[in-house]
């Protein structure tokens, strides 16, 4: 922890001195304009993602981080429109799309998964039945057990990077971790065999020249073993999901309609980060879309007399 936090600060000096400007919303992002044009850096620890209309711009940095990093080793890097990040793949080979995918992983986590756990392909990510809960299933050994809890982590890591397609049925797998049956076991094969029939499947990200974000939330009525209900958040700028998020609910609910609006209030903050993340890096500001499929939601969120 205090490496990472001295390593931060040596890397923000350096920013500071550069004349770079921290994002307000986020402290790993950073812009600077440079020949009228915006340069922004992001980094994860010692990973650094660099954007500038000018290929001079960029190598000028590069020399600079050079000079301050290279005293043992050369720095590596990695130019052009596919790259490999964080463990993802990252293909800007579409104008103003950026496809993302994580195949390797995704063959790795196949390839170590024991037998009985390779279930066969499947077109959906879950079966219809996924929040039944049969109270006669017989509780996992404890091997089987540390399986299905090790094998949830990981799928759970891939479902917020690259597969939001796959969380509703993650979500659930992580509220059985730790008291998993037979019956989720099975669940578990069926995920397992979706995502491997869809390994191939890259998450495609882009906006169109409107600039409007339309916010998509939802919510499931006491569909969990307790009652509680399930919410689930999409946000788009026109092509896939720039935020995803699918959740169980932190109170119970009385009525569907108070599950929508339970859901929004959840859901929403992260909404509103992104407004304020998005005016910090000099992004005009339009009014967002909230899409609301509950007519009695619609008039509460709006106050209607």
């Amino acid at each position: 922890m205090n490496a990472a936090l001295l390593a931060y600060r040596k890397l923000a000096k350096l920013f500071k001195n550069w004349g770079l400007i921290m994002n307000l919303y986020d402290p790993c992002v950073w812009n600077k304009d440079v020949n009228c044009e915006q340069l922004t850096i992001m980094f994860h620890i010692d990973d650094l993602l660099m954007a500038h209309v000018q290929d001079s711009v960029i190598t000028e940095f590069i020399r600079k981080l050079d000079r301050e990093y290279t005293t043992h080793d050369p720095l590596t890097v990695t130019r052009g429109l596919l790259h490999e990040y964080l463990g993802q793949s990252l293909d800007f080979s579409y104008k103003g799309q950026c496809a993302m995918s994580q195949y390797d992983f995704i063959k790795k986590l196949w390839l170590e998964l024991p037998e009985t756990l390779k279930g066969p392909y499947k077109c959906t990510p879950a079966p219809e039945y996924l929040f039944k809960i049969s109270l006669d299933s017989p509780e996992l050994r404890v091997q089987k057990k540390d399986q299905y809890h090790k094998t949830t982590a990981k799928i759970l890591w891939l479902s917020w990077r690259t597969r939001p397609d796959t969380q509703i049925a993650t979500r659930f797998h992580c509220a059985r971790v730790k008291k998993p049956t037979e019956e989720d076991w099975e669940k578990l094969r069926h995920l397992l065999g979706y995502i491997w029939k869809t390994r191939f499947l890259p998450l495609i990200m882009g906006m169109d020249d409107s600039g409007n974000v339309v916010i998509y939330v939802d919510g499931a009525h006491a569909v969990h073993s307790d009652g509680k209900g399930h919410s689930g958040l999409f946000v788009t700028m026109d092509t896939g999901a720039l935020i995803n998020m699918s959740k169980k609910l932190g109170v119970n609910t009385v009525s569907s309609t108070e599950t929508e609006i339970v859901s929004t209030g959840e859901r929403f903050p992260k909404c509103t980060w992104f407004r304020y993340f998005r005016g910090a890096q000099g992004s005009a500001l339009k009014e967002d879309i909230l899409m609301q499929d509950n007519q009695s939601c619609i008039l509460l969120q709006k106050n209607y007399p």
